[in-house]
């Protein structure tokens, strides 16, 4: 199972705020379990256009690398 969570913030790419798509992939245990962890991030303009900074994108930066959740 996984779990989506949109980011918004500022592209120095685009010059402009835009939105990014992480995946959060189930990652829990028996004491852990609401735990997901970090997976793939969907942008956009990375994904049409290619992005010189995907490596250190700022918004992608914003994301935790785990959250818990209730399901």
């Amino acid at each position: 199972m996984k779990i989506s969570r949109t980011f918004i913030g500022f592209c120095p790419t685009l010059e402009k705020d835009y939105q990014i798509v992480v995946d959060y992939t189930d990652a829990r245990t028996n004491d852990n379990p609401y735990k997901y962890i970090q997976g793939l991030t969907k942008c956009m303009h990375q994904r049409l256009n290619g992005c010189p900074i995907e490596s250190t994108c700022p918004i992608k930066a914003k994301a935790p690398n785990e959250i818990a959740s209730s399901r």
